[in-house]
């Protein structure tokens, strides 16, 4: 053994043992598609290398033969990990994806054609041994498959590059120097490359064995020093990508720095460009969002998305290294909005009457209660009535409960539109209903409620086409600008309305002690 044939096997020696170190190493601190793919990067470069190495010790062409198809189980695959890795690294591509397979189908074939080649003789055209500086290697004569394969090795360096050339131009300062040095290690092989094909002086030496090792220490340089396995890992190890909830991860100044395929479900405008901007910038609509963000001392907290009727509950969790040094938050929304819709269907239902859909008597004594204690403080009027369907029961007995049913819906349907959204409207059971008017005095109550009576003598309900005439009585009782309790105030009314229905009905009334 010449002293450079030690001096290259020392060098692919220690490049075959650093390159399968980066690869355990990475696969244990995740399980991204980006770890995995480096991983694969780094373990196919160290079979690259130790093929050669296997190569340049070898005494005869037959074991050259054997340590080059070695090399094959690597050389046609290592260009494509280096795509999944450009495209996974600047979220080009979030996840691997059934339909990247397609990126395999020429590797695979071009494995299949140098294993098969004593056949046909498509890829290498000859191999011969040839010696240079007492180092023995393969001098290869390629054929026709062998430079179409350059040529889509051309295509695929040439994408890498490009894909890293768009994200230099659209990122911040500091990261540009990853960039760059990612773009660096991009072309040293497309330049060994070049040189295999050139073929200068006729060595037929493999340029990109030479430079491989320097690629990959770019590489590293690269994804190890600009956040590949510091704050981006943190997160992901929590299986970032895959969570059905969305993730965004920010760091101490608010700056997004990575955002899962769920949370651009929730905020459709996130896409590659939004990395390294303010999240106040990007998502300047979401203030009810930004707020929380904002706000560090809240954890859970609930938003409704300003584009739609969902609801998102978001928790904020801080990443600290060091224990106590916080480097960035990692801000999870959960889609809760059928939980909510759950909630407010309870609501309904605890607080209106299921056949009219106005409020029920305990919610109604519960907001006019509160109407009530503001009106006291502030001394305007407020007008509450009671008001009984005439002779109900006969329309029940006669026409049945479903006409009964279409009465009482009719009434409270109009008794919305009449007395207007301010209107607190309850059903208190059967066919007795009360209403409160905020702001209202008794002698406009009671002509408001004179027209309603009117409007509805003329205007029946239809039940089968049938029309169903029907009247009401009403009592009318207020505040008068003092101190009065509900209690009373509901008193009064019933009062009222029973001097309604012992005049005759289809009449409105109001208690004496205000007239």
């Amino acid at each position: 053994m010449t002293v450079f044939t030690m001096f290259m096997s020392i060098y692919l020696f220690i490049s075959v043992t650093i390159s399968i170190f980066y690869s355990a190493y990475v696969i244990s601190k995740g399980r991204t598609a980006l770890s995995k793919s480096f991983s694969a990067l780094c373990f196919l470069v160290s079979i690259y290398l130790l093929g050669y190495l296997g190569e340049i010790n070898s005494t005869s062409l037959n074991q050259m033969e054997f340590w080059n198809m070695v090399q094959y189980l690597s050389i046609p695959f290592y260009p494509v990990f280096s795509l999944l890795i450009s495209l996974f690294y600047t979220k080009t591509v979030v996840s691997f994806r059934k339909k990247l397979l397609w990126l395999f189908l020429v590797p695979i074939t071009v494995f299949i054609i140098r294993l098969t080649n004593p056949l046909h003789h498509l890829y290498y055209l000859s191999m011969n041994i040839k010696m240079m500086y007492g180092i023995n290697y393969l001098s290869l004569s390629k054929g026709p498959i062998y430079y179409l394969y350059c040529g889509y090795l051309c295509i695929i360096f040439i994408s890498i590059i490009t894909i890293y050339l768009i994200n230099l131009f659209n990122c911040n300062a500091k990261d540009k120097i990853g960039y760059l040095i990612l773009i660096l290690s991009s072309i040293i092989p497309f330049i060994g490359l070049a040189l295999i094909v050139i073929n200068p002086y006729m060595l037929n030496i493999d340029y990109v064995i030479i430079l491989l090792p320097a690629s990959l220490f770019l590489l590293n340089i690269a994804l190890f020093k600009f956040d590949f396995l510091e704050l981006k890992t943190l997160a992901r190890q929590a299986l970032f990508d895959k969570s059905p909830y969305a993730m965004l991860l920010l760091d101490n100044e608010d700056i997004l720095i990575d955002f899962n395929s769920a949370a651009k479900i929730v905020f459709p405008i996130l896409n590659r460009k939004s990395s390294k901007k303010s999240i106040y910038t990007i998502l300047k609509n979401e203030t009810e969002f930004l707020s929380i963000v904002n706000n560090t001392n809240m954890d859970t907290l609930v938003f409704s998305h300003y584009e739609t009727d969902e609801y998102y509950s978001v928790h904020i969790v801080p990443i600290n290294i060091l224990t106590d040094l916080k480097i960035g938050k990692l801000v999870t929304l959960t889609n809760i909005t059928v939980q909510k819709n759950t909630e407010k269907v309870l609501k309904i239902l605890a607080t209106t009457d299921p056949l009219t859909n106005v409020f029920n008597r305990a919610e109604f004594m519960n907001l006019a209660k509160l109407e009530l204690e503001r009106s006291n403080s502030t001394g305007i009027y407020v007008s509450l009535l009671m008001l009984d369907i005439d002779y109900f029961k006969k329309i029940n007995d006669t026409r049945g409960h479903a006409a009964g049913d279409s009465v009482l819906i009719h009434f409270t349907s109009e008794m919305k539109k009449h007395f207007g959204k301010d209107a607190i409207i309850a059903r208190l059971g059967g066919e007795e209903f009360a209403i409160l008017l905020p702001n209202t005095n008794i002698k406009t109550c009671k002509s408001i409620t004179e027209n309603f009576l009117s409007h509805i003598s003329n205007n029946p309900a239809t039940y089968e086409k049938n029309t169903i005439n029907y009247t009401f009585s009403a009592g009318i009782s207020t505040n008068n600008k003092k101190h009065i309790t509900l209690e009373n105030l509901l008193k009064f009314a019933d009062k009222s309305l029973y001097v309604s229905k012992s005049n005759g009905r289809k009449r409105v009334s109001l208690h004496t002690f205000y007239e």
